[in-house]
């Protein structure tokens, strides 16, 4: 592989990581335009995306010899994408247990 092109699991890790947030952001608008309704059948596919663009993040920035910059970027975009839905997903658990 040439040393100047990018690496392939980091543009891949950078694309899953860009639809894990606008399904995320999808996820969350549903949920507040239909009052705390929206089932929580969604929750595992929501975090398998994220999941995946953090492990192939991880497998480009280790990789030597191409640019890392993707993989970076989607290291980073998947793994703040996971805390969201994790925090999110305990505050719910929170306070539906008390409600």
């Amino acid at each position: 592989m040439e040393e100047g092109r990018h690496s392939q699991t980091g543009i891949a890790s950078f694309v899953l990581s860009l639809i894990s947030v606008a399904l995320a952001c999808t996820f969350f608008l549903l949920f507040f335009v239909s009052f705390g309704s929206f089932p929580d059948v969604l929750a595992p596919g929501l975090c398998l995306l994220p999941l995946t663009s953090l492990v192939l993040g991880i497998i480009g920035l280790v990789r030597k010899g191409p640019k890392r910059l993707f993989a970076l970027l989607g290291t980073v975009l998947s793994a703040l994408v996971l805390l969201a839905l994790v925090c999110w997903f305990v505050l719910m658990s929170v306070v539906l247990r008390f409600s």
